[in-house]
């Protein structure tokens, strides 16, 4: 069985933070900052969560990022 990842405990205690963000995209530094990750890390997470490009930067909607997080959160499945 693979290792489960490290930020996965900090999932409820993200989403809950997620309500106070005002930003509408959040970066890789905010995931940074958000999951306690690396930059690389944060990297991944953005890319397995579908972010996309603006201009050089990798985002993510908050309102997607909440969504996905709240789904990773009730089914447990994270890879």
């Amino acid at each position: 069985m693979p290792r489960r990842p490290e930020w996965v405990h900090r999932l409820n205690t993200a989403l809950a933070q997620l309500d106070s963000i005002a930003a509408p995209t959040l970066d890789r530094r905010a995931i940074e900052v958000l999951l306690g990750v690396s930059p690389r890390q944060a990297i991944r997470i953005l890319h397995r969560l579908c972010g996309h490009q603006a201009g050089q930067a990798l985002v993510i909607g908050r309102d997607e990022l909440k969504e996905k997080l709240t789904e990773l959160s009730a089914n447990g499945e994270v890879r």
